[in-house]
């Protein structure tokens, strides 16, 4: 059964490594049982190991696994879900699809353990993609609903990660054009993370360029939509405690930067659409 879960996870994920796979599944101690089980399905041929391109000569890189064809076959038979083919091996896609879990793990990791939160389903933007169509989609999301005052409200959340690779505000303005257009006035709340060097500086940047693009859509009255924080994700190295009082905070703290504005919480338990 344990094995299951892990294949379950990486079909809903796509890449993890032993740190995410054990912190979205088990107690934080297990992650020797839990690099156990993956070696296992690997060595039956249930999961691919995916080597990483090295640029430093120093460090250890983490095992990355993904499903294989005959761990596809096994999740199509136990659920009906077909699965595509990915090939993806290269560091700026390995990063961006493990930061993605990471952001999504984190909000599940925290909705198990606090009393009424509730994530009814958490996408990556490997499985949007092939749900949706549009010129833009999101990096994840997720249906998550949480209590205010006794009362339970929808949050939904969409991720945008940004890695500061972009230096044209052009790219950027466009995203947010076409984000607000695919929201269309629906509950939503859009969590901008960057992870970038000067990651402070440069979501001010995106938080400047996003206020300069709504101003000329006319669409100041969407800036509320946006949240923008480059605070740090909590270490995976953390125990469960710790990691979830940090996990906690960075959802529900006032230190999102928001347009037009100056700053909330991505999460706000004081209010929302029930």
């Amino acid at each position: 059964m344990p094995k299951v879960k892990l294949l379950r996870a990486l079909a809903q994920y796509h890449y993890l490594t032993t740190e995410l796979a054990t912190r979205l599944l088990y107690a934080h101690g297990s992650l020797r049982g839990v690099q156990d089980d993956l070696k296992s399905l690997y060595e039956e041929h249930y999961l691919d190991l995916v080597i990483q391109a090295r640029y430093t000569t120093r460090g250890s890189l983490p095992y990355v696994y993904r499903l294989a064809h005959k761990g596809k076959r096994y999740i199509h038979a136990d659920t009906g879900q077909a699965l595509p083919r990915t090939e993806g091996r290269r560091k700026a896609f390995l990063d961006h699809t493990l930061a993605v879990a990471e952001f999504l793990i984190l909000v599940e990791f925290v909705a198990a353990r606090v009393p009424g939160w509730v994530v009814r389903s958490a996408k990556h933007d490997l499985t949007l993609r092939r749900e949706e169509r549009g010129a833009v989609i999101p990096d994840g999301l997720l249906d998550l609903r949480v209590p205010v005052d006794g009362e339970n409200y929808d949050n939904p959340l969409a991720l945008e990660l940004d890695r500061g690779t972009e230096d044209d505000q052009t790219f950027w303005r466009a995203k947010v054009r076409h984000l607000v257009r695919w929201v269309a006035g629906r509950p939503m709340t859009i969590a901008v993370v960057v992870e970038a060097e000067e990651g402070e500086k440069r979501a001010k940047q995106l938080q400047a360029w996003t206020e300069a693009e709504l101003r000329s859509m006319g669409a100041q009255g969407e800036a509320d939509l946006f949240r923008i924080s480059a605070v740090p994700l909590p270490d995976q190295d953390l125990g469960d405690a710790d990691y979830l009082r940090e996990a906690y905070a960075y959802l529900v703290s006032q230190r999102w930067l928001v347009p037009l504005g100056e700053t909330a919480p991505l999460i706000d338990l004081g209010g929302g659409d029930a």
